[in-house]
C-alpha cells in the first residue's frame, strides 16, 4: 500500500490485466465513476480505499483477483455494479441496498447472507416479517 492517489478530474479508470497486488490506502478522485481492476493479483481491499470512493463510484470490477477477504460497499450509495466473480471469496459483500448488479460466479461461497434484507437465522431463514428475500433493488446476481 501506498500514499494517496490525486487525480480529482479523473472518471474512468481501467488497470484490466496487470500484476497489482495492493492498492494505494486512498484515491482521491471525486469524480470517478468507473474502476475496473479486473484480472491482477489483488488479495484484499483496505477499507481505507474503498471508504475514499463511497460517494462517487457506479461501477467497481475485481473480477479474476484473488480476493478472499470480506468486501464491504454497503456505504457506496451510487454504486451499481459490483463485478466479483473468479475470486476466492467464502461470504458475499456488505452491499448499500441501491446495489443493482452484483457478479459473483466462481468464488467459494459458504454464504450469501449478506445480500438478504433483514436478519437470517442459522438456517437461513429471514427473521423479519416483510417477505423480502433479496434486497429489493438487486436485479441481477
Amino acid at each position: 500500500s501506498s500514499a494517496t492517489i490525486n487525480l480529482p478530474a479523473l472518471t474512468h479508470l481501467d488497470v484490466t490485466n496487470n500484476g497489482l497486488t495492493h492498492l494505494p490506502l486512498q484515491l482521491n478522485t471525486p469524480n470517478l465513476r468507473h474502476l475496473i481492476l479486473a484480472k491482477n493479483k489483488i488479495e484484499s481491499m483496505p477499507l481505507e480505499f474503498l471508504d475514499s470512493l463511497q460517494n462517487s463510484l457506479h461501477t467497481l470490477d475485481l473480477a479474476d483477483n484473488r480476493l478472499s477477504s470480506d468486501v464491504d460497499v454497503s456505504l457506496h450509495s451510487q454504486l451499481q455494479v459490483l463485478e466479483l466473480r473468479n475470486n476466492k471469496l467464502t461470504t458475499a459483500p456488505r452491499i448499500h441496498p441501491n446495489l443493482s448488479r452484483v457478479g459473483l460466479s466462481f468464488n467459494l461461497l459458504t454464504t450469501i447472507a449478506n445480500l438478504y434484507h433483514g436478519q437470517m437465522d442459522f438456517n437461513g431463514k429471514v427473521l423479519d416479517d416483510d417477505e423480502k428475500w433479496f434486497r429489493t433493488n438487486l436485479c441481477e446476481l
